[in-house]
């Protein structure tokens, strides 16, 4: 919202009501009259209405559709604002929910309870430890129906099992390393996390923890390197991990925004801007988007020297991530209270981006979708009724396509766009028929490519050859291209009782 308070706040066109409004008013008069508000002569107006609108959620998301064509230019900006942010936080709020799941044991072979727990979960636990007693005992369970990781944790406590933390992050010559969750390749083909096992060991569970979500946010134990001593004697490093669900298709933490945190003497503690994490850079953020430092892209970000003293140079895991935090007047051993936003990066599911099915006039028409533009230039087709199509595609930010520039933006920025790094850098492209059947016989070559640097990083402009040959009477009615989008989550979360070093 900050984004549209400045732009806002710099149009000087001061405007009357409209009077359509008022003839064809939603049901609720109160969301009708906020939405005049959008075209208010007094900015005062206007902000509150936008705050207002969009704390009652999608619930006004109706009203302002209906009457978005009936606003002022201003009231339209406004309102189109106020819909993309409202629809944005549904699907947050719908990508963060956590499904609910039962386990019933009943002197399960503790093996087989894994099993089964994987096989409900999508997740993938793994006993580490191959002196582990695991093999030999059984389980006896009923969690009744709860969010996915609460179901965990209460099996994980019956069957005396905790996360493995004995192995550091190790990486070997082929450009890959593990991450305790993931592993990552760097290539040609861009960087692709696969979700990989959570690792256990045996031992009592002391995991504080937020199980709420679709996510497991929890404290490092005061073991990890996160908690080292800062320079400062003011400043209180810890370190926190998250584990999301596989259909969640977590790639990165990319931030932590600490709302307030309280220590065991009722101080309050408030959030340090660390190295990593500079206000006056737009890549880093604004102020008030805080970065924590660790984890990200490339193998994690680096951990400047200046913030914690004999940790220079080392990476993290992409699901870790360490906060730090002002200390009160006197020492703090825990925190009582921690509450924050939690901004991971999510590469969803494949789906359409955009199609062309005019085929008379794909030589003419331009298509643009988000950060991207793909244009048909030439169209022909043959007397056996094969097709030989050229066409353009611009990506205007690479990196962004290929998923590396969220380790250098801040929890608000727009990460956007779509991950093609499985399809070299190209959306999928599929030929459909009259049938909505695609064509099996096709083909898809680069006859040019070029990369240039621009200001957000590295803009990929190709050059394609397409050729569709028909299987009997097909014939070629749409062109469908296809690609994961990438972008960020906020997840809230709570933490309680947080042992400090």
């Amino acid at each position: 919202m900050k984004q549209s308070r400045l732009l806002f706040g710099c149009l000087c066109l001061l405007t009357a009501y409209s009077p359509g409004l008022a003839q064809q008013a939603p049901t609720n008069t109160s969301d009708l009259k906020l939405i005049q508000d959008l075209e208010s002569p007094k900015f005062r107006l206007r902000e509150q209405a936008m705050q207002k609108l969009l704390a009652r959620g999608a619930e006004v998301l109706p009203a302002l559709n209906e009457n978005l064509s009936r606003l002022d230019a201003e009231g339209q900006s406004r309102a189109q604002i106020l819909i993309g942010v409202i629809r944005d936080q549904a699907a947050n709020a719908k990508l963060i929910e956590s499904p609910k799941v039962r386990f019933q044991f009943a002197s399960t072979p503790l093996v087989d309870a894994i099993g089964i727990v994987n096989s409900k979960t999508g997740l993938h636990l793994e006993v580490n430890d191959q002196r582990s007693t695991a093999k030999v005992r059984s389980i006896t369970l009923d969690t009744q129906e709860l969010p996915v990781w609460e179901a965990v944790e209460k099996f994980l406590i019956v069957a005396g099992l905790t996360d493995s933390r004995a192995a550091s992050t190790p990486t070997n010559p082929n450009g890959m390393f593990y991450s305790g969750t993931r592993t990552v390749r760097f290539g040609a083909s861009g960087m692709q996390p696969n979700i990989q096992a959570i690792l256990l060991a045996d031992g009592k569970r002391e995991a504080v923890s937020d199980l709420r979500t679709s996510f497991r946010i929890q404290a490092l134990p005061t073991s990890s390197p996160l908690y080292k001593k800062s320079l400062g004697d003011d400043v209180i490093n810890l370190g926190v991990e998250a584990h999301a669900l596989p259909s969640v298709g977590m790639r990165t933490i990319l931030g932590i925004d600490v709302l307030y945190a309280e220590d065991e003497k009722g101080q309050q503690l408030k959030q340090k801007l660390d190295a990593y994490s500079d206000p006056s850079q737009d890549t880093l953020g604004q102020p008030g988007q805080i970065v924590a430092f660790g984890g990200g892209f490339g193998g994690g970000n680096i951990i400047f020297n200046n913030t914690i003293s004999d940790l220079d140079m080392t990476t993290l895991p992409l699901n870790q991530k360490g906060i730090s935090l002002r200390m009160g007047k006197s020492r703090s051993s825990e925190l009582k209270i921690l509450r924050g936003i939690l901004h991971a990066v999510v590469v969803q599911p494949e789906a359409p981006i955009m199609s062309f099915s005019d085929l008379s006039k794909l030589s003419e028409t331009p298509s643009r979708g988000s950060g991207f533009s793909f244009r048909i230039t030439e169209a022909v087709k043959d007397k056996k009724g094969s097709w030989t199509i050229r066409c353009n595609y611009e990506c205007t930010n690479a990196t962004e396509f290929l998923g590396w520039n969220a380790a250098n933006a801040g929890p608000d920025s727009a990460i956007g766009g779509y991950d093609f790094s499985s399809t070299n850098g190209l959306p999928k492209i599929t030929f459909l028929d009259q049938n909505g059947k695609p064509f099996r016989r096709t083909a898809q070559n680069i006859v040019g490519q070029n990369f240039m640097q621009n200001g957000n990083g590295m803009s990929l402009q190709s050059d394609l050859l397409l050729t569709v040959l028909p299987d009997g009477e097909q014939e070629l009615k749409q062109i469908v291209l296809s690609g994961r989008k990438v972008a960020t989550t906020k997840v809230p979360f709570e933490l309680r009782n947080v042992p400090l070093p």
